[in-house]
């Protein structure tokens, strides 16, 4: 199975790449004008992002490729799905 566009071969670049991508995407976010709302989404799913990675990295000392790819590109589609979380929570209550 070959993963495209994901190029980290062990924990250190993954976090590295993530951490610029979360990095950007907070940036973006803070700059959007609705009182913070989708920055602190952002911010929630980076949190939470952050814990799966710790319990990848503490469950696994050598990394795989899935670990890899999770570490590398899984904060843009959390976000998202806390999006779509906080949306139909919303519509609820």
């Amino acid at each position: 199975m070959t993963i495209t566009g994901l190029t980290a071969r062990s924990y250190r670049e993954a976090i590295r790449s993530t951490l610029f991508q979360q990095l950007v995407i907070l940036g973006l976010t803070s700059m959007i004008l609705d009182g913070g709302q989708i920055c602190c989404l952002c911010f929630y799913a980076s949190l939470g992002f952050w814990t799966g990675v710790v319990i990848i990295r503490v469950r696994r000392p050598i990394p795989t490729k899935v670990d890899l790819a999770v570490i590398e590109g899984g904060y843009l589609p959390l976000c998202l799905v806390s999006f779509f979380f906080a949306v139909i929570s919303h519509s609820i209550g």
